[in-house]
């Protein structure tokens, strides 16, 4: 699960997979599938070339955009011995650096943050599309306001405007983020559900937490971190944007 930007006018485009697989494979581009297959056991190599592409895909609705796309194999769940329904936060930093313009800036700018919620709303319809599984957000800066908290839920229009909403400003308090999802693991979730969060942040952690008081924003947010999974069992993923 990626994106890629297209910075002017799209003219062409190839793709080139090569895969080894015993289970369906599938790549989608935005909404559209371009592709999918087998390998039946062994090393395939594909060419899908523009002619094909570009029957599926319109090019012009794609200029100075950010496309997602994917790549994955179908009934994953047949080769997992047990599934168990998902809760997970993602966690993201909305600090001021956050709005700082990462690309265009001259002409379309496109900041950060713009980019932190399109990863968002990704990860909302990625996670949303198994039955069962429930989506929250922490936004945080220098704390996590409950205005940038969106509890755990199946509403993506709910979720997505709540991305659409934060504002970026004030420091990056990693801690303060991280207990505000464990907080959100213990009153509306459940041990017997998968439970993780994903920890983005585009820059090094400079507010400290009195949970943890190692006296150290770092260490405070690696405290928070550790406590998340030896207390409550819940996954922690890191993802860092830019440098």
């Amino acid at each position: 699960y990626d994106s890629i930007y297209i910075p002017g006018e799209l003219g062409s485009m190839k793709i080139f997979l090569h895969y080894y697989s015993n289970h369906n494979l599938f790549l989608r581009i935005g909404d559209k599938l371009v592709y999918e297959g087998n390998s039946s056991g062994s090393e395939v190599s594909v060419t899908l070339t523009d002619f094909q592409l570009s029957s599926i895909l319109d090019y012009s609705t794609m200029n100075q955009k950010t496309i997602p796309f994917r790549l994955g194999i179908y009934n994953v769940s047949s080769i997992i011995n047990q599934t168990l329904e998902a809760d997970v936060f993602s966690v993201t930093d909305i600090g001021g650096s956050m709005d700082e313009c990462v690309i265009n800036c001259t002409t379309n700018p496109i900041k950060m943050m713009d980019l932190a919620r399109d990863a968002n709303k990704i990860f909302i319809d990625i996670l949303l599309q198994v039955i069962d599984n429930r989506a929250g957000l922490v936004g945080y800066e220098t704390i996590a306001k409950d205005e940038d908290y969106h509890s755990l839920s199946i509403d993506q229009i709910s979720l997505e405007e709540k991305v659409d909403a934060w504002k970026p400003g004030g420091g990056t308090c990693i801690c303060c983020g991280i207990n505000k999802a464990i907080s959100g693991f213990l009153a509306e979730s459940s041990s017997d559900k998968y439970q993780s969060m994903v920890v983005m942040t585009d820059g090094r952690a400079n507010v400290k937490c009195l949970e943890q008081g190692t006296g150290d924003p770092s260490q405070d947010a690696i405290q928070a971190a550790s406590e998340a999974h030896n207390s409550y069992g819940i996954i922690v993923n890191a993802v860092g944007f830019g440098e």
